[in-house]
């Protein structure tokens, strides 16, 4: 195994490190997409939220209005601190889905360029992990096909 993270022949199969990826940033339009999702819902059901209690105080209490008023910096400040923490839990999640989409479409391209005995291999806690089988099998399959082809 190489501890760079690169690619390295090994006799015919190839094998990868498993160590952990270097960019949490795989995917950037995938991940911030969902990002974004995320964080436009935490942002409308604030927004949704502030004005209902606002609407309500102001109807029914306007003499709190003002102290209703100060708790509402601390209701932004905890929802700026969800947020944060939410794209930085989102980019980690999101790195797990899209690493293991990354490996794939790399190792097929390897393929394509004629490689021979690439195999797909995901990191321990990376999603997929019935998928990389699946496409190893397939190559498996291919290899034969292929050999077969080329000895008669």
């Amino acid at each position: 195994m190489t501890t760079s993270g690169k690619v390295e022949p090994q006799g015919k199969v190839y094998k990868v490190s498993l160590r952990r990826r270097k960019r949490n940033v795989i995917d950037r339009a995938f991940q911030y997409r969902v990002i974004s999702l995320v964080l436009f819902t935490i942002l409308g059901t604030l927004m949704v939220y502030v004005v209902l209690l606002l609407l309500y105080f102001k109807l029914f209490s306007p003499e709190r209005l003002e102290e209703i008023r100060n708790i509402l910096s601390y209701i932004l400040l905890n929802n700026l601190f969800l947020m944060v923490s939410m794209s930085v839990i989102g980019i980690r999640y999101t790195n797990r889905i899209a690493g293991p989409v990354f490996r794939v479409r790399s190792d097929i391209r390897r393929v394509l360029d004629g490689e021979e005995g690439v195999r797909v291999s995901f990191r321990e806690k990376d999603h997929f992990a019935g998928l990389s089988e699946s496409v190893n099998l397939l190559l498996e399959k291919y290899y034969e096909i292929k050999n077969r082809a080329e000895r008669s």
